[in-house]
């Protein structure tokens, strides 16, 4: 579950920074849709590292030394949204939303796999899937609009 707290950390930061450098005629919703996001990993990455810490008994996971360490190598292999333009950062943000979605199925399928997969885990993966999904429709018609106007 390491990894999977390190990207939590590494798009948390990533759609900070969005939230921070929106621009144009998008701004409003852009500066809304990514603060949702980065506040909603923020609160899944407390959540992996309690539990973690309580059902699989590791606090390494907590070490803000090794996480931060692992979450800047992660998210130096994003796009920086710092100089992008709206429509560049809403792609890049689709992008790394689904690649998170197919992490979470990888995630829960490994667990499942190796008996190590709680009740508790299971829900807490599909409801974050959930949301997921509908971060990756939001962004997605964020993209089309621009494409299509």
């Amino acid at each position: 579950m390491f990894i999977h707290a390190v990207v939590l950390q590494a798009m948390r930061a990533w759609f900070h920074a969005a939230h921070h450098v929106t621009k144009g005629t998008g701004f409003n919703g852009d500066h809304e849709l990514y603060g949702e996001i980065y506040v909603a990993m923020q609160n899944y990455y407390d959540v992996v590292v309690e539990k973690s810490i309580g059902v699989a008994g590791s606090v390494e996971v907590a070490s803000p030394h090794k996480i931060m360490k692992d979450a800047t190598n992660v998210v130096m292999t994003y796009p920086d949204p710092v100089h992008m333009t709206s429509l560049a950062i809403a792609s890049a943000g689709h992008g790394l939303v689904v690649k998170y979605g197919e992490l979470l199925k990888q995630l829960n399928e490994m667990m499942e796999q190796c008996g190590c997969l709680t009740l508790g885990l299971d829900d807490f993966h599909a409801a974050t899937a959930n949301a997921v999904e509908t971060f990756a429709y939001k962004l997605g018609q964020r993209v089309k609009s621009e494409i299509q106007d």
